[in-house]
């Protein structure tokens, strides 16, 4: 019990001294029994040594921890001291977490020991498990600890993201906190299958007894521990059926007791599937001219007979046919393989005939050769030395043997999914060996299309270049943008030994991988308005496929624009240039251009407008923004550029007290920012909102409290005071409503909900007094001849005025109360 009291006491002293990198071995001690969660004999050795010494308190810290902290936090983090931080936060750290603390949510300043934060400041930090334990463990969250006077307690603090481990509140009071990251182990699937294939090589699941550990099983999917390593076994009917293969292949098999038995395998692995591939026993016929004996691999020859009904066979069995003179045989050759010359001997003559798996597809490991170390194959976890038979969708599985020295066989699943002859064969003479070396492989990307993704280890690339092993497999698939199509399905690239690569797909530049569907190339068209007829102005356009220079502008009759419309289709990988050269334009004038991009049918029309005050000038825009072709399913007809000659002002943003003003472009929705260029016929938005304790002088433009109206930038400026008059910027007041009444009850609505005390009021809102008599003997007092008025009840409307501001109302003020009778 005293070893457990010592590991709960001194994790508490962990957190503390976590945070620093301190020479002293208690320092040591500490975080070792954090990282080991207790577990760790040693560890606690030392720390009740210390105990026995009276180096602990009777909190279970370590009595020199604060000198450590002083004498031992980073260079970092005294800085920071100096620059009087308020919260000093301590770091403690996991074993299977990968975890780096940043002071900048862009996660660029790392934070190195402990560090101090201003109230206020945030702390952020990216966090992964380690790689050998990445498959079985995750991160959960943080604990953040507060430390007091010696005692601790765990508190919650604000997080902002996913990044964000705490941010500590402007009114937080303490000094020291420490921080935990926590995470857990995942539970694992073991998936068990077992099937046999009939003769028409459909898959028939079968029914048979797994044993995982000491438990047995009939379940296809089962879960355990994320630690755990119990072994597995399989026992099926050998009456019935033959072993054909495992995934992965097994330790031990044997068709005559029924068993297969599996590798134990590491506590560390994730997800576990096995996998069990039976057949029903197999029969055929053989006949002969001549009488003939036979015998199953090394068994007992049969009796002599011209035909044989042979049972009980399997994949690879060899069966020998034995006749005193030379003959021929009539066998199914789909299910036979047939030794091609005879061997004489003092019985006869000896024909050799092998069993093949259905639809099989010819395997001799002899035919290839590899340099640089032998290439050792395996298929159904048994050594292939000879020709044998494959099936379709099987796996051969690869290893190496005798490899030179410096050379090494990738990493890698080393397995062949078998499909067709030709694939085969291919796979096996890219088998190779590789020189012992880094190689750096560039990863590029298309210019337009589409998004091409990178893996190695089945872990995305995001950079655009690695340093791998020559030999190593890039998985490479591709994401199409909307509009574009990739005719190209997913591929690998093995990196070969050359020091440098660029990767291309089965030869080609990725810039041509992906292809642009005809409609979503829209129709290009030039406007130029009659405003420029003046203006000696020259247009050069250029897009994809397409340019054309020295466009001017041409009168036409009855026409204020001239359309050049020769462009036609155009595609959009490269970006659409406009360049406008010639002339000179005066002060306060400039070539207004806008770029209409018309969708097909339903879809809305995008505008953007842009200035030039100064010749020459060279635009450049692309047709579909990257949102257009991720997120959004755009597709345009038409992109027109219109240009025109406008006069410009300089926008100077107006100052309301109490409140914000802003200013929008109505086509683009950006916000027009203090001194840029506009014209006055541009559409723009006006808002006014109200600070925090303020509102507006209600009127048919506000809503929901705050001003916004659409107009032309020249009305916005002849209005702007006008606007500003009637949409006066009022403080929110108080008004103290009294519910106290010596006859009965008053209740006060605003807006339909029921309020009392001090409330926000504005001028000219409403607020319903709703009263009752409760005294007998008192009536309300009403106007005379008012027939059908209750006399125990009244409600009235107050207008709130300027002058009510500030003020109480009660029910004395606006209803009268009097004795019956009177």
């Amino acid at each position: 019990m005293k070893k457990y009291r010592s590991g709960i006491v001194i994790v508490l002293s962990a957190l503390i001294l976590s945070g620093c990198q301190g020479k002293d071995v208690i320092n040591e001690v500490n975080l070792k029994i954090v990282k080991n969660m207790v577990r760790d004999k040693d560890s606690i050795d030392q720390y009740e040594s210390l105990e026995e010494q009276g180096e602990i308190d009777e909190n279970g810290r370590y009595k020199k921890a604060e000198e450590i902290l002083a004498e031992d936090e980073s260079d970092e983090a005294k800085t920071d001291k100096t620059d009087v931080k308020d919260v000093h936060v301590t770091l403690a750290s996991n074993n299977n977490l990968d975890i780096t603390y940043y002071y900048d949510a862009d996660m660029t300043k790392e934070v190195t020991g402990s560090c101090y934060l201003n109230k206020g400041e945030s702390l952020y930090a990216k966090v992964s498990s380690k790689k050998d334990v990445s498959q079985v463990y995750q991160f959960e969250k943080y604990k953040i600890y507060e430390y007091n006077n010696g005692n601790r307690e765990e508190v919650t603090l604000e997080t902002g993201s996913d990044n964000t481990v705490l941010t500590i509140p402007k009114d937080y009071e303490g000094k020291e906190l420490s921080v935990i990251p926590i995470g857990n182990y995942k539970e694992k699937e073991i998936t068990l299958s077992d099937y046999y294939m009939d003769e028409s090589d459909n898959r028939c699941e079968l029914d048979g007894v797994w044993l995982v550990g000491d438990k047995e099983t009939k379940d296809e999917i089962i879960t355990a521990q994320a630690l755990s390593s119990d072994a597995v076994s399989y026992t099926y009917d050998n009456n019935l059926y033959f072993f054909v293969g495992a995934n992965p292949p097994c330790r031990y098999q044997d068709d005559e007791s029924g068993a297969v038995v599996f590798d134990k395998p590491e506590s560390n692995t994730s997800n576990l599937e096995y996998q069990i591939e039976l057949h029903k026993y197999l029969e055929t016929e053989i006949k002969s001219s001549k009488e003939f004996s036979y015998k199953i691999n090394d068994g007992k020859d049969s009796g002599k007979e011209k035909t044989h009904k042979i049972t009980g066979l399997r994949y690879g069995d060899v069966i020998t046919l034995t006749s005193k003179k030379e003959t021929t045989f009539d066998y199914d050759e789909k299910f036979l393989k047939m030794k091609d010359v005879p061997t004489e001997t003092s019985k006869g003559y000896e024909y050799i005939f092998t069993v093949k798996q259905n639809n099989g597809i010819r395997f001799n490991p002899m035919d290839y050769k590899y340099d640089n170390g032998d290439i050792v194959f395996t298929y159904h976890g048994k050594k292939v030395t000879d020709e044998i038979y494959v099936s379709e969708g099987a796996k051969i599985q690869y290893s190496a043997e005798n490899v030179s020295e410096d050379y090494r066989l990738p990493d890698g699943e080393h397995e062949i999914i078998v499909s067709d002859l030709d694939t085969l064969q291919k796979d096996l003479k890219n088998i190779r060996l590789y020189k012992e070396k880094d190689v750096k492989i560039y990863l590029p990307q298309p210019k337009a299309g589409g998004v091409i993704n990178y893996y190695v280890d089945d872990k995305e690339i995001e950079e655009d270049s690695i340093t791998v092993k020559a030999g190593t497999v890039i998985k490479i698939g591709f994401e199409s943008y909307n509009g574009w199509r990739c005719d190209t399905g997913d591929v690998t690239y093995t990196a070969t030994e050359e020091d440098e690569q660029e990767i291309t797909i089965d030869g080609k530049n990725v810039d041509n991988i992906f292809k642009e569907e005809d409609e979503h190339k829209p129709e290009l068209e030039l406007v130029l308005n009659e405003s420029i007829e003046k203006e000696d102005l020259t247009f050069d356009i250029k897009a994809s496929s397409y340019e054309k220079s020295g466009i001017k502008y041409k009168s036409q009759m009855l026409k204020k624009n001239y359309t050049y419309d020769k462009i036609g289709n155009i595609g959009t990988d490269e970006p659409v240039t406009i360049s406008i050269k010639g002339g000179s334009l005066d002060s306060g004038k400039a070539l207004k251009v806008v770029t209409t991009k018309t969708g097909k049918k339903g879809s809305a029309t995008v505008k953007s407008t842009e200035y030039i005050e100064k010749l020459p000038e060279t635009l450049s825009f692309n047709i579909y923004d990257i949102d257009d072709v991720t997120d959004k399913v755009a597709s345009y007809k038409e992109v027109t550029i219109k240009v025109s000659l406008v006069n410009i002002n300089e926008y100077a943003q107006c100052e309301v007290d109490n409140a914000t003003t802003t200013l929008i472009y109505a086509d683009t929705k950006a916000e027009v920012k203090d001194g840029d260029t506009i014209d006055k016929n541009r559409k723009v938005i006006f808002t006014i909102t109200p600070d925090d304790g303020y509102y507006i002088v209600d009127n048919k433009s506000v809503s929901d409290g705050i001003y916004s109206k659409s107009m032309t930038y020249g009305e916005y400026k002849k209005n702007l005071e006008d606007i500003l008059t009637k949409n006066e910027v009022k403080p929110i007041g108080t008004i103290t409503l009294d519910t106290s009444d010596p006859y009965g009850t008053v209740t006060y609505k605003i807006d339909g909900k029921e309020v009392s005390g001090t409330v926000k009021i504005k001028e000219k809102q409403k607020i319903t007094m709703e009263y009752t008599i409760t005294e007998d003997g008192y009536k309300v007092k009403n106007k005379k001849y008012k027939i059908k008025k209750s006399d125990k009840k009244k409600e009235v409307t107050i207008t709130v005025s300027e002058d009510d501001i500030g003020t109480t109302i009660t029910r004395a003020d606006y209803i009268d109360v009097v004795k019956k009778g009177e």
